[in-house]
């Protein structure tokens, strides 16, 4: 309906923009989280083992409408993909230090099998910890130890939690403009860089 809607589904196939994504369902966040390749789990494990206890994999949980009682809107609630607020963040983006979360229409087979929402990021790129003195009024960490990854992932796929399933469409066709996305995103990036340095 709109380039917030766009930019959803951009997001899904690895083309750079400033929307994270997220999801209403807890054990599909924990399919991405603990989906890691097997050296760097192996290494996590030993390491573990060791004694140094960094963490096997973390999950993030987002109180969305906090979240947008803090933005410019001030409004305790969670935006549509095609809310007058959504269009007019997207449109002002430069405008906006906080960003503010919403769920998406049901457009696409991805956002609907992930039970997708997302938030949009305004001019401040950093990190959601970094954009509060009291991050977890809104947002909430959860640490799990790489030993327990594996029989997560057992758990998961038992009751059909795959990555196959959650991303069951084919990437290649989308390949070409996503490299020139990545090359526009990284030359834009540089410049943003540089802008931080000087301010």
């Amino acid at each position: 309906k709109n380039d917030v809607e766009w930019l959803c589904i951009m997001q899904h196939y690895g083309i750079p923009t400033t929307f994270l994504d997220w999801t209403i369902d807890p054990l599909i966040a924990l399919t991405f989280a603990t989906d890691l390749p097997k050296d760097i789990l192996q290494k996590r494990i030993e390491d573990e083992k060791g004694g140094h206890f960094g963490h096997g994999a973390e999950v993030w949980v987002l109180q969305p409408k906090k979240l947008n009682s803090m933005s410019q809107f001030a409004k305790s609630v969670i935006y549509s993909s095609q809310s007058k607020e959504a269009v007019y963040y997207l449109e002002n983006m430069e405008d906006f230090l906080t960003p503010i979360a919403m769920h998406p229409h049901p457009m696409e087979e991805r956002l609907v099998l992930q039970k997708c929402r997302f938030t949009m990021h305004g001019y401040d790129l950093r990190p959601l910890t970094h954009m509060s003195n009291k991050p977890e009024y809104f947002l909430y960490h959860i640490t799990i130890p790489a030993s327990a990854i594996g029989k997560i992932k057992k758990g998961l796929t038992a009751f059909g939690y795959t990555k196959k399933y959650l991303c069951p469409n084919n990437e290649s066709k989308y390949n070409v403009i996503k490299q020139k996305e990545l090359d526009a995103f990284m030359q834009w990036y540089e410049g943003y860089k540089r802008k931080l340095g000087e301010a």
